[in-house]
């Protein structure tokens, strides 16, 4: 079972393997590229796995934050 931390920024997103021995100084050297971390861990059996699991809970992210952005803009001015 594959365990992955992902990170994103404007433009793309890209993965670490926790298990990995480099994995702390990736996630450096991703933090000081401006990439952010992404969400939860994300555990799976393929990496294909984890990054379709990864996609679909980043577009739920961003149909909350729509949904919320929509909600504010009705009822920011009452």
């Amino acid at each position: 079972m594959k365990e992955l931390q992902f990170f994103t920024n404007d433009k793309t997103f890209t993965y670490i393997d926790v298990s990995s021995p480099t994995f702390e100084e990736e996630k450096r050297q991703l933090l000081i590229q401006d990439f952010v971390v992404s969400g939860d861990r994300i555990r799976a059996d393929t990496v294909d796995s984890a990054i379709d699991k990864h996609k679909n809970s980043s577009g739920d992210r961003m149909k909350e934050y729509a949904v919320f952005s929509l909600v504010a803009g009705l009822f920011g001015g009452i």
